[in-house]
């Protein structure tokens, strides 16, 4: 039989056994940790009431450690009590780190995680460094980043801001993609990569866009004299580098004693030093470029007709409504002629439905009127014609243009003046009716010979008949 103090004694040493059983308890929080690169880091997992219970590290979902077991095989990671330990942390140990209870209970499982990120600068890799491509076409720049945190890309184009330019970038920000490509594409796009550790990281892509050759002359039409020089000039650009012939019809032609052929950059010149236009009125050549893309063509005559002249200023009041006009002849040798036209304008606020005609003077070029009579085509000369009886207060419109062996040149530029409103007397020195400058024998209107032949065939009659009466009287 039990006796009572028995039975309290076996009470008593159950409760205390009950109590002293404790259940396994984390203490503490998850947090997150940024470490550098090769540097120590402990993650905390404070834990009472152990007992038989399993603590495990757990590197995402791969195990580290199971109690005091190593599981993965990597000595920089090490406990301390219940502590992980990681040493030379590298940039492939940014993960979550867990630290959890296993008990005999699924339902009692505890755990706490832990953030890690060990920062590493950004480096770059898959970047072409030379692109070639050809216009109209597409092109994709690739730049990559490695680095933790994960590095920001942004691109930029040197000296020029990337706007310019067609294109679009994907939203990683890796891929630059050049559309609708042009001449302007080309040049060096910067990768940039940047995650706040280190200073930024770059690297230059250089795209080489490559077109046809694009030919432009100075000048379409070159003006020389039969025995003279005459210079043609062609601008060439393209890639690759274009190579450029000179052709007189199919005829390919080559340096020689009276063809000097010569390029500078993007210039060429072809020098004829003695040209012999065969009695016709022009000739015609061809600056052509080739390259592996295309071949272009340009055609550049050479005539023997003189170049239009140049009118300048605009009408100088001499007085008794006569104006004097000028012009400039960049080349006047063998000029047989100059025809002035001239005309009345009618003014946009009045309403009178005339139409004035227009008024033509052709001035012959007589010995002495051209000072330049050989093939210095850089040597022009000023000339200048006065025009008479014009309407006071008048809109006048007037333009130039010559003659010589050839026919006839184009029409100058056309200058516009307004004459004089009121009539001023004024006597007009012999200097001032000089029709073309700086020569003693000039030419003179028609109007203005046929005027002068009149007065000296008057005065003569008068003569006459003063002597006829003085010997009758």
């Amino acid at each position: 039989m039990i006796s009572t103090q028995h039975l309290a004694f076996s009470f008593a040493t159950l409760v205390v056994a009950v109590i002293g059983v404790e259940s396994p308890v984390l203490v503490g929080y998850g947090q997150a940790f940024r470490v550098p690169l090769d540097s120590q880091v402990t993650l905390p997992c404070n834990v009472t009431g152990l007992g038989d219970s399993v603590l495990v590290w757990k590197q995402g979902s791969r195990v580290i450690f199971a109690g005091q077991v190593r599981v993965r095989q990597d000595p920089r990671f090490t406990l301390e009590e219940t502590n992980l330990v990681i040493s030379y942390a590298k940039a492939k140990d940014s993960d979550v780190y867990t630290c959890q209870i296993e008990t005999k209970s699924k339902k009692d499982l505890m755990s706490l995680s832990h953030q890690l990120l060990v920062e590493s600068m950004p480096v770059l890799y898959s970047l072409q460094r030379t692109l070639q491509a050809r216009v109209g076409g597409t092109l994709q720049l690739k730049c990559e980043a490695k680095g933790s945190p994960a590095p920001n890309i942004t691109w930029s184009l040197q000296k020029r801001d990337l706007s310019s330019v067609t294109h679009w970038i994907d939203a990683s920000g890796s891929v630059l993609t050049l559309t609708d490509l042009g001449r302007t594409h080309s040049g060096n796009y910067t990768c940039t990569a940047d995650n706040g550790v280190g200073p930024p990281v770059s690297r230059v892509t250089s795209v080489d866009i490559l077109f046809g050759p694009e030919v432009m002359v100075e000048r379409k039409i070159v003006h020389t004299s039969q025995g003279c020089s005459a210079q043609l000039v062609c601008f060439v650009t393209g890639n690759p580098t274009p190579e450029v012939k000179w052709f007189h019809h199919t005829l390919v032609l080559v340096s020689s004693k009276d063809i000097i052929i010569k390029s500078t950059g993007t210039r060429n010149e072809l020098t004829l030093s003695n040209v012999d236009l065969g009695g016709k009125m022009e000739k015609e050549y061809s600056c052509t470029a080739t390259n592996e893309i295309s071949t272009s063509t340009k055609t550049i005559k050479i005539t023997g007709l003189a170049e239009s002249p140049v009118m300048y200023g605009g009408m100088d009041y001499l007085g008794n409504s006569e104006y004097k006009v000028h012009w400039y002849h960049a080349h006047a040798t063998n000029i047989h002629k100059f025809r002035l036209a001239y005309k009345q304008v009618k003014e946009n606020e009045s309403n009178s439905v005339v139409e004035f005609g227009e008024k033509v003077v052709e001035i012959p070029v007589k010995p002495g009127m051209i000072e330049n009579q050989d093939c210095d085509m850089s040597r022009g000369q000023n000339f200048s014609f006065v025009l008479h009886n014009l309407e006071l207060g008048a809109k006048y419109q007037v333009g130039v243009c010559c003659m010589n062996e050839y026919g006839w040149s184009q029409m100058s530029n056309i200058i516009f003046a307004r004459t004089n409103p009121e009539h001023i007397a004024k006597k007009v020195s012999k200097s001032e009716m000089i029709q073309v400058s700086g020569s003693q024998n000039q030419a003179t209107s028609l109007l203005n010979q046929t005027t002068q032949l009149h007065i000296q065939f008057f005065c003569a009659v008068l003569t006459i008949l003063y002597s006829s009466l003085f010997i009758l009287y």
